[in-house]
């Protein structure tokens, strides 16, 4: 049997966008190292300040590195086709996390490299008067010691060839000056410092935090990263969620507090993007204090990784065994998330060979009703999703339905979600089904019928059983009725992401049947979850999802990622996937 990828995902119900999610995934193509002989001493949690926002520690190095070797994307990545992809992945996370390579002139893999124990980065934010964000690594190099001085030396040379000045002492301090480039712009002045201290290499672009850490070795605890709140319910959530597995990887977040930190050591113009997470910020989202969990690497012959993630979002002060609605502000009031503890069951349609299914509870009602700050937020103007409601309800060319009481009302909690592709891998192959639970079928039909009607969908059946197409809106302009309203599409596209989503939904098939009401990326895709499939190519019959739902003991949100495929087959992938999309940048270009 071929090993799959498996995650199990935690959401804490008291309670980054896409890129935080990059971040924790590029920081295990980037500490890919070597093995060693193992260290001891402190962890790294108990070295770095409170103040450290973001934080990734591989306990033990060697570990990890055997453990790696044995999946399936651990076999991918020695792939020389590969190659310049993991140095792009490499590449990111170090522009992410510190920008190692202009602070110290080296990357993280030089330090990991010689790592006989732990290994931990972290980003410290502004305190103490600090005006940008610092960078610190810290590394069990027990064994190694003539390893770190060579990597030491390796980043003075590259320090005294920008003309830095040093200064000497149990930490090693650079100072390299201010100057102007080619282009006549000014680099202001900076400092690094190393130190080897009790086994540990130090490194940082601030000799303050190497001092701290330094500190902390000699047996002072005062303002560690494992005394901070957010961190230690962390922590300890997702610990439990693990049942004793061990920890390959630990990761932390306070995702607000690093996208500031991270803003105020960019340019300007960089800088000030009104973009995602600062809209979620401006609307409640910064609630959200911490982000983090363990990852289980090669847990077992049937699991490649188990990984538990905690979002810790308590309540304002004062609001405390409040429901979403009452505990928080703004739109992050939408996310009333409940517990499916004791009543989980994977749907009878899903297949065994997917790529992945997902599935949440969540108070859709309560959600719609404290969308509209968000709305508004993202569309530029107030009342912009009131705006929107009204056209549903009282346009003369629209459903003249209140999508409120008459959609919304009828849905249950349940939402799953599955997604999948087809071989080889081009720009149409990726598929979708989305089910979501109806509590009145009889009332929904109408109101969903004028919706999709008004939209330009086509009435069909499969089977007997009527559903709606959403065609290309090209196609849909091309047998416009425009008495009824039907407008052509505009052929410019923002972005190739506009590009992707619109190929992604150009034949969706909508469809109301026994209970559920289900929304697949084609008309295939959406017969299994009108009629099932047979029951022995059902996922509920997997082995490996069974190994994973007994290793889940509470949650709200749950995710399986299987389709198994030999490493090979996922290379001659990903292989065609990067053949279309410079097929396509060439085209667009």
């Amino acid at each position: 049997m071929e090993r799959r990828c498996t995650m199990h995902r935690h959401w804490n119900a008291a309670t980054r966008r896409r890129p935080m999610t990059w971040l924790f995934c590029l920081a295990l193509l980037s500490l890919v190292v070597a093995p060693q002989a193992r260290g001891a001493g402190p962890q790294a949690d108990s070295l770095y300040p409170a103040e450290t926002l973001g934080f990734v520690s591989l306990p033990n190095v060697p570990d990890f590195r055997e453990r790696w070797d044995r999946t399936q994307l651990g076999k991918l990545t020695v792939d020389p086709s590969m190659k310049p992809f993991a140095d792009s992945v490499r590449g990111q996370f170090n522009n992410r996390f510190g920008r190692l390579d202009e602070k110290l002139g080296v990357m993280i893999e030089d330090f990991t490299d010689i790592a006989s124990g732990e290994a931990a980065l972290g980003l410290i934010g502004l305190a103490d008067g600090r005006d940008t964000a610092s960078v610190a690594v810290v590394v069990d190099v027990t064994g190694n010691l003539d390893k770190a001085r060579e990597l030491i030396s390796k980043i003075e040379t590259k320090l005294m060839e920008e003309g830095a000045n040093t200064e000497g002492g149990s930490v090693k301090v650079y100072t390299v000056p201010a100057k102007v480039d080619d282009e006549g712009e000014e680099t202001p002045q900076r400092t690094a410092a190393c130190a080897l201290f009790a086994n540990r290499l130090i490194a940082s672009d601030d000799p303050d935090i190497a001092r701290e850490i330094i500190g902390r070795l000699k047996g002072s605890n005062d303002g560690a990263l494992k005394t901070h709140p957010a961190y230690q319910k962390t922590m300890a959530r997702a610990t439990k969620a693990a049942n004793g597995m061990p920890a390959t990887v630990r990761w932390f977040l306070s995702p607000f507090e690093y996208d500031l930190a991270v803003r105020a050591d960019q340019d300007e113009e960089e800088a000030d993007k009104d973009d995602t997470i600062t809209i979620l910020r401006e609307q409640g989202f910064d609630a959200v204090v911490g982000i983090g969990g363990r990852l289980t690497i090669a847990t077992d012959p049937l699991r490649d990784f188990a990984h538990h993630t905690v979002i810790y979002a308590p309540a304002k002060p004062g609001r405390e065994g409040k429901p979403p609605a009452e505990k928080y502000d703004l739109a992050m009031r939408m996310f009333d998330l409940q517990n499916m503890d004791g009543s989980f069951t994977i749907e009878p349609w899903a297949p065994r060979e997917v790529a992945s299914y997902k599935t949440v509870n969540l108070n859709i009602q309560n959600a719609f009703d404290f969308f509209g700050p968000l709305f508004d937020a993202f569309a530029g103007y107030e009342n912009a999703f009131q705006t929107t409601l009204d056209g549903f309800e009282k346009d003369p060319y629209g459903p003249k339905i209140n999508l409120r009481n008459e959609i919304i009302e009828h849905l249950g909690t349940r939402v799953t979600v599955m997604t999948d592709y087809t071989l080889p891998i081009h720009e149409e192959c990726e598929r979708y089904l989305i089910v979501i639970d109806v509590t009145d079928e009889n009332a929904l039909r109408e109101p969903l019928d004028k919706l999709l009607e008004s939209d330009g969908a086509l009435p069909k059946e499969l089977h007997e059983v009527p559903y709606w197409e959403i065609v290309p809106e090209e196609e849909a302009f091309e047998n416009a009725d425009f008495d009824q309203g039907l407008l052509p599409l505009d052929d410019s596209f923002d972005s190739y992401e506009d590009e992707r989503e619109e190929r992604v939904i150009r034949r969706a098939a909508v469809c109301l049947h026994q209970g559920k009401l289900a929304i697949g990326s084609d008309v295939e895709f959406l017969s299994q979850a009108l009629f099932g499939i047979d029951e022995e190519d059902a996922l509920e019959r997997s082995t490996d999802l069974k190994a994973t739902i007994d290793s889940v003991n509470e949650g709200n949100v749950f995710r399986f990622l299987g389709k198994p495929c030999s490493s090979e087959v996922l290379a001659e992938a990903l292989r065609d996937g990067i053949r279309q999309y410079e097929l396509v940048t060439a085209e667009r270009e």
